[in-house]
């Protein structure tokens, strides 16, 4: 009927439009779907009209932020107003308290370069969002300050909006008193084999032979999917004996340390795709990578293969508009790599990124050549 055809063409058209807000997330999702489950059992806007900020804690590499974009999206249909601040423990540090409500302000209002200061964005937003039904996940919380400058209260927006909240400290949500807490949990042994032959083998089960060692990495992870992504990528291919090998070098590193998981594949690259993993970790997440291929291939790099072994391994993932996007416990441990060239003198480390020790070193004439920085 006629308007049986009315009726598919407005479904199709609203399916298009949420596709074209909604955050990105990997194809190779295992086991979310419980999670999403039981946080909209709270979030859903059918179930409460209320305003819910829902805090979402767990470990680095636990998943957190997947979580939460699955619930973003999941709502999202839902709200006019809506706005992604990622990597805030991060952004906080590099770019100040304004920078982050400025970037709240352009998503909400579409209003740019508003504030110039942490107190006069605190003002703006909380008088200029009421009336406001808004969606908003703020990702990596370190401290609650950064919470009370965003969103620092139920009555900033109107009712039945949404605030998400990813943290690894459960004491922050307490203290900024959320409405509800959700404790991310490791993956269960049968999912985290899922997910580790996702990469390992590229399909949903060990090949056979490997059975075995499959197994022995899975039960020393212990269910982090990054941790799983990441050595699953690097052992795709490889053969029994290799296995083995980096199955002793994961049993020498403690659970909670998983930086250490992370830096056995760091140290399996070749040397051009260290120097370029580390590059991308200090200076160029978010920046297109055509733009810094530039740079390589003057050091007689070349990129394109450098980039693609480094993607395949897990290590970094390419966005839709070819921005170079590294997950944060990776972007920390090639930051403390570069720190451990000498902790004491930063001027002798082959990288700066912070802003204040460029400044120092710069001031002191002690720039080394193989110096490189970024402000």
């Amino acid at each position: 009927s006629e308007a049986r055809l009315v009726d598919s063409i407005v479904q199709k058209v609203l399916s298009e439009l949420k596709k074209s807000f909604e955050l990105d997330i990997s194809e190779n999702l295992v086991g979310i779907d419980h999670h999403v489950k039981e946080i909209m059992e709270f979030v859903d806007t059918k179930i409460s009209h209320a305003t819910l900020f829902v805090g979402i804690h767990g470990m680095g590499g636990i998943g957190k932020t997947t979580l939460a974009k699955a619930i973003y999206n999941k709502l999202s249909n839902q709200f006019e107003h809506r706005s992604f601040i990622p990597d805030i423990r991060e952004s906080w540090k590099r770019n100040g308290a304004h920078y982050l409500q400025n970037q709240l302000i352009y998503d909400i209002l579409k209003l740019k370069n508003e504030v110039y200061n942490e107190h006069e964005g605190t003002k703006f937003i909380s008088s200029k969002f009421k009336g406001k039904k808004v969606l908003l996940l703020l990702d990596d919380v370190d401290v609650v300050i950064q919470l009370r400058c965003l969103a620092g209260n139920h009555n900033w927006f109107s009712s039945g909006s949404r605030v998400i909240i990813t943290t690894r400290d459960k004491s922050i949500l307490q203290n900024f008193g959320v409405d509800h807490t959700y404790d991310h949990k490791e993956m269960g042994n049968d999912q985290s084999l899922i997910l580790f032959s996702k990469h390992a083998f590229r399909r949903d089960s060990p090949l056979r032979g490997f059975e075995d060692l499959a197994n022995d990495v899975v039960s020393i992870i212990k269910g982090l999917p990054l941790s799983l992504e990441v050595v699953g990528s690097l052992l795709c291919g490889h053969e029994r004996a290799f296995w083995r090998g980096t199955i002793d070098k994961l049993k020498k590193v403690p659970l909670e340390e998983v930086q250490k998981n992370l830096r056995i594949s760091y140290e399996a690259l070749e040397y051009e795709q260290k120097q370029i993993f580390l590059d991308i970790a200090c200076f160029f997440i978010g920046t297109d990578g055509r733009i810094a291929s530039y740079m390589w291939k003057a050091c007689g790099f070349f990129p394109e293969k450098e980039i693609e072994v480094l993607r395949f391994k897990s290590l970094i993932k390419i966005g839709d508009y070819h921005e170079l996007r590294m997950h944060d416990q990776l972007r920390d441990l090639g930051r403390e790599i570069v720190r451990e060239e000498n902790r004491l003198k930063p001027q002798n480390r082959s990288r700066l990124w912070d802003s204040e020790h460029v400044k120092k070193v710069l001031k002191e004439n002690k720039v080394t050549v193989s110096f490189l920085f970024r402000t």
